[in-house]
């Protein structure tokens, strides 16, 4: 991480702990009403009631805030894999393995869903590019594991490519169900049915 993008102080006590999650909750809560491009550190101020030199103690930059967000929302993705990795996916059908993991983040971008136009930044933006690869490099590794357990493929190099192509499509998916109003069941059906067919497909071609 630059020092740009670095916080100001690392919070030492509770209370500056506190203000920094105030300021992180206010940040997501403003993403969803004005999106990344019109998010600015006066607006995050006004929204803790603190001002902008208060602010700029904790992070330099909105961009900080960003990059704190996007960790935190990258480390919450990595976590529910590790979780689903953890179960005894060996003798796990395809059709099982896609329910479970739909369900799971399903019910996480559900959760964090005022996080959808960071998700989206993550790939876009200049400031965060160190932190989508890094991001990048994680997942493929989390997912080419489970996908190694579930038997779908045998090598390293196959299973990171399959990971990638798989969680453009879960992801993408995903944004749109949440994203819509009211949500569909026939897109919640849709998500898992091209999974299935993705999963099925490299097992067939393993």
């Amino acid at each position: 991480m630059s020092k740009k993008l670095s916080p100001r102080n690392i919070p030492v006590q509770q209370r500056a702990h506190r203000q920094r999650d105030k300021i992180l909750k206010a940040t997501s809560e403003l993403l969803e009403t004005v999106g990344v491009d019109e998010l600015t550190t006066i607006r995050v101020a006004e929204a803790v009631s603190i001002s902008v030199g208060t602010l700029y103690h904790y992070f330099p930059n909105k961009h900080a805030i960003l990059y704190s967000l996007a960790e935190n929302w990258i480390e919450t993705v990595l976590d529910g894999l590790e979780d689903i990795g953890q179960k005894d996916l060996s003798h796990m059908a395809i059709k099982d393995f896609v329910v479970l993991i739909t369900g799971v983040f399903e019910s996480l971008f559900i959760k964090h869903s005022p996080l959808l136009p960071l998700i989206n930044a993550i790939n876009t933006l200049p400031e965060l590019n160190s932190l989508k690869v890094e991001f990048k490099q994680r997942l493929n590794k989390s997912l080419a594991g489970i996908f190694i357990d579930l038997n779908i493929c045998d090598s390293t190099s196959e299973s990171e490519r399959l990971s990638s192509v798989y969680w453009q499509l879960l992801q993408g998916m995903l944004l749109v169900y949440v994203d819509a109003d009211p949500k569909s069941d026939k897109t919640l059906s849709d998500i898992k049915y091209l999974q299935y067919s993705l999963l099925e497909r490299a097992k067939s071609d393993f």
